[in-house]
């Protein structure tokens, strides 16, 4: 099997280094796409890069958020739809890539680039990645993804809802993500001060109830998600972006959710609020589009 991680930050370097570490054994190949410093260290490693996309590649997406091809086989739940056009603008990745190579993946594996080529691991993290098809199958491609990934070492679970194991996450970095993103600190800030831990509750129960709105239903309460007082020393990726000055999460874990807030007509006043705060702060970084 050809695995290819396209894009070798810290969750896809931390990928790209197992399967390559026990991918022979397990009857993969792999290659990893980077940029810059990051590339050319991994590059001097002797990783190598090929053709991405042929007859019969398979495509997983994973990602933190909503992914661009969520609506894709997705079940008339009675609920008007939100409009995602924004997550594929001028829809670049549907051409290119193809909705039906598409398999989900809920990311469980808490990373970070200490260095070009250096990865740090979390301690504790699951370094799970779960899969699933946009119809809910179980399908040979998803079975056959995982077995082979399993025998490199990497828990790849299956599930037939995906889409809930996307928002079981996502609310939970909807909760920290955007705080740690304008604080510029880890998550352990919230666990500091008592408004923003209230405030990170906050986020979690509208996140809640617009997934909620749209049949997904997640059992997750606010009020014991992170016990008493956070004290994790982990960035979440949308501060990981700034610090590094690069394009943030925000469609993704935020305007997207606001969407789907917006079509089942749900209030979410605290999320409203954060997201503006972190687009104004990414337009000033030039992270974010002005508006037309």
């Amino acid at each position: 099997m050809r695995v290819v991680v396209f894009g070798a930050g810290a969750v896809g370097g931390h990928l790209a280094a197992r399967l390559a570490a026990h991918g022979p054994a397990a009857g993969i190949e792999v290659a990893a796409v980077a940029r810059g410093a990051q590339l050319e260290a991994m590059t001097q490693r002797g990783i190598t890069l090929w053709t991405l996309i042929g007859p019969e590649t398979t495509v997983i997406f994973a990602m933190n958020g909503i992914p661009w091809w969520y609506l894709y086989r997705l079940k008339d739940g009675g609920v008007p739809r939100p409009d995602l056009s924004h997550l594929d603008p001028g829809g670049v990745l549907e051409r290119a890539v193809g909705l039906e190579r598409v398999v989900g993946c809920m990311i469980n594996s808490a990373n970070a680039i200490a260095e070009p080529g250096v990865i740090r691991n979390s301690p504790g993290t699951k370094n799970r990645f779960t899969l699933g098809e946009p119809d809910g199958t179980i399908s040979r491609r998803l079975q056959t993804i995982s077995q082979a990934f399993e025998r490199a070492g990497i828990p790849t679970p299956l599930t037939a809802t995906i889409r809930v194991d996307i928002w079981d996450k996502l609310v939970r970095n909807l909760s920290t993500s955007p705080i740690c993103a304008l604080t510029g600190e880890p998550i352990a800030v919230l666990g500091r001060h008592p408004e923003l831990f209230a405030l990170a509750k906050s986020l979690m129960r509208e996140g809640l109830a617009v997934c909620a709105a749209h049949g997904i239903h997640i059992d997750l309460d606010p009020e014991r998600a992170y016990g008493a007082r956070p004290t994790s020393t982990h960035k979440s990726s949308m501060l990981q972006d700034f610090e590094r000055h690069r394009p943030p999460e925000i469609d993704g874990l935020l305007t997207a959710v606001q969407e789907f807030a917006r079509a089942a007509r749900i209030a979410t006043p605290q999320l409203d609020a954060i997201t503006a705060l972190v687009i104004e702060k990414a337009r000033r970084m030039g992270l974010y589009p002005l508006r037309p």
